[in-house]
């Protein structure tokens, strides 16, 4: 075998090692993911898990609320303007 194709073969190899890697470590990494509320969280251990959903869900509640207040003006003010079909 000559230098160029002992080369070849050793950056295969070296390839192929590194794709093995690195696919165990994406597997890894994807353990650490969860979704909640259309996002992904990662986490590295429980409490920064359960820090992290907590101030999601706190955000996501806020944002209910101002929708219902928004609602409940609408219906306030359409209860103002009585609305008849002719």
């Amino acid at each position: 075998m000559d230098k160029d194709m002992m080369f070849n073969i050793v950056l295969c190899a070296l390839l192929v090692v590194l794709i093995i890697t690195y696919c165990i470590y994406v597997i890894i990494d994807e353990r650490y993911k969860m979704k909640y509320y259309k996002s992904t969280l990662t986490y590295v251990t429980h409490w920064d898990k359960y820090s992290t959903m907590v101030e999601k869900q706190k955000r996501v509640i806020f944002f209910k609320k101002i929708e219902l207040k928004y609602y409940q003006f609408l219906v306030f003010v359409k209860r103002l303007f009585v609305w008849k079909k002719k």
